[in-house]
């Protein structure tokens, strides 16, 4: 379990340890197996605030601009920003283990697409992660501001030999 996955099962309303508590015992009020909840859910309640629990800065963000997520690229992810580095007016972004493309993309909009990215109407941005399996647990919404605070962000260029580098990490 990382922050986000933490903060979207629980979703604190105060920054603060009291805060974490409360939210604590309105997720298991609502999903107690005794109260006609489910099992797997509270388990995943539980895991989710010890993990806060033992994060004593985890509302601050300091966790996260201490620990950026320097996720590996991997050959999948490099060969789509090889395949779409090329479209122009596009900005390429990895923030942890997923890639967003944002900026003039709707004349490109059907390769993407083709390539499998989806397209977040909250965010105005297509997106891509390889694990096809991945499912948000709440409804809270995280703005791309906190989802790069959350995870890190490296901004994706090419540069005149065709060859992609990372420019800004940030």
């Amino acid at each position: 379990m990382d922050l986000i996955q933490a903060l979207s099962i629980l979703d604190p309303q105060e920054k603060s340890q009291e805060g974490l508590k409360k939210a604590y015992r309105k997720a298991c009020l609502k999903h107690h197996p005794d109260k006609g909840g489910n099992l797997e859910i509270m388990k995943l309640v539980n895991a989710a605030y010890d993990f806060l629990k033992k994060c004593e800065t985890w509302w601050t963000g300091e966790q996260a601009r201490k620990a950026k997520r320097t996720t590996p690229l991997t050959e999948t992810m490099q060969n789509l920003i090889d395949k779409i580095k090329g479209f122009q007016g596009i900005k390429i972004e990895i923030i942890g283990s997923w890639l967003w493309v944002s900026g003039e993309t709707k004349a490109v909009k059907e390769q993407l697409k083709e390539f499998g990215f989806k397209f977040s109407f909250n965010k105005k941005s297509w997106y891509y992660h390889e694990d096809k399996t991945y499912r948000k647990h709440s409804k809270k919404k995280f703005s791309m501001h906190d989802i790069r605070n959350l995870h890190g962000s490296t901004d994706i260029e090419t540069d005149s030999k065709n060859t992609t580098k990372a420019i800004k990490a940030a």
